[in-house]
């Protein structure tokens, strides 16, 4: 073989070693209905922090606290455990001017820096703090997943249409419930929200899913959960092409699944939220999160996300790669 082939096979062993140097880990199977029982807040961008966090967090951008406690239920380990990740994940920094009071044991991985002024310590002091973690997954990949999961469920055809403050649960076959309702539909009713049928909150007998269709602002001061006390696990609101999600000062009762929306609490919500970004900063205050996750039962958290793939800057570099050493053995065949 010449120097010039040669050369250029090593180079492709080269680039090779190092995209494989670089590519992160598939995400385990079953990563994302683990995921949902685990984390009381999964954002892809910042989670703003305005108030006391109950659960475990999984942040795709920056935290940005106040101070406020963070898995303060102890959920140490998780509850599902997930190879790579801790009670507290931040994938870029953490930055603020105060101590953070964690649950006792609590592993903070950090993938950025932590700002010099924060300390995770408070009542509690974390097990382990680690900034510059190396995260075995990419979080474009398990937002991927996020957004596949919205989108199958936005999917399902529904068994009932929201025309009031009435939510009647009516099982499909594989029994569960699927609501639908249009964003402006929401944001037009008033007064407390009433569940019936198989979402009866004295005998909960399946699954819910409330598709909220329609992009923009969901901000309905005027509708409220009423006298409900305990958080329907059992219920989760898919608002996949929200841009902003409000409950404006309202306590929440379900989990909330919102990929494209930033979503803005004054109050307690007991469930999972999951969305662009969370900012709890706002007037009013008292933006808790209660750690009650959604139970992913019915296989309701199974994602149609594709599998991964290599990046495409990857594939077009390496495709020039190839087409170059191709040119080479054919000038070289020429030449002998």
């Amino acid at each position: 073989m010449g120097k010039p082939a040669a050369g250029f096979l090593a180079a492709i062993a080269t680039f090779s070693m190092a995209a494989t140097a670089v590519e992160a880990s598939p995400l385990p199977s079953g990563f994302l209905a683990d995921a949902i029982a685990d984390f009381n807040v999964i954002t892809n961008g910042n989670f703003v922090q305005g108030n006391d966090d109950q659960g475990p967090i999984l942040v795709g951008g920056n935290l940005v606290t106040d101070g406020h406690m963070i898995n303060d239920t102890a959920v140490v380990p998780l509850p599902q455990p997930i190879a790579g990740l801790g009670e507290v994940n931040v994938f870029g920094n953490v930055t603020g001017t105060v101590n953070v009071a964690v649950g006792a044991n609590s592993i903070v991985l950090v993938g950025g820096t932590t700002a010099p002024a924060v300390t995770f310590t408070g009542r509690n002091a974390a097990q382990s703090v680690l900034n510059h973690n190396p995260f075995p997954y990419s979080f474009s990949d398990i937002w991927g997943q996020v957004t596949g999961l919205s989108t199958s469920l936005s999917l399902l055809s529904p068994t009932y249409t929201v025309t009031s403050t009435t939510f009647s649960g009516v099982p499909n076959p594989q029994g569960v419930a699927v609501l639908t309702v249009s964003l402006s539909e929401l944001n037009s009713l008033s007064g407390a929200l009433n569940f019936t049928g198989c979402l009866s909150l004295a005998n909960p007998t399946c699954d819910a899913v409330i598709d909220v269709t329609g992009a923009g602002a969901f901000d309905n001061p005027a509708l409220s959960y009423g006298a409900l006390t305990s958080a329907q696990t059992n219920l989760i609101w898919n608002f996949e092409s929200a841009t902003e999600v409000d409950t404006d000062g309202q306590t929440w009762f379900a989990s909330i699944l919102a990929p494209n929306a930033d979503v803005e609490n004054s109050s307690a919500i007991n469930g999972d939220v999951i969305a662009d970004t969370v900012d709890t900063m706002v007037p009013g205050g008292n933006g808790e999160f209660h750690f009650h996750p959604f139970d992913c039962s019915d296989n309701l958290c199974g994602s149609t996300a594709p599998p991964n793939v290599p990046e495409p800057g990857s594939l077009v570099t390496l495709g020039a790669a190839i087409a170059s050493f191709a040119g080479l053995a054919v000038i070289r065949r020429r030449r002998t």
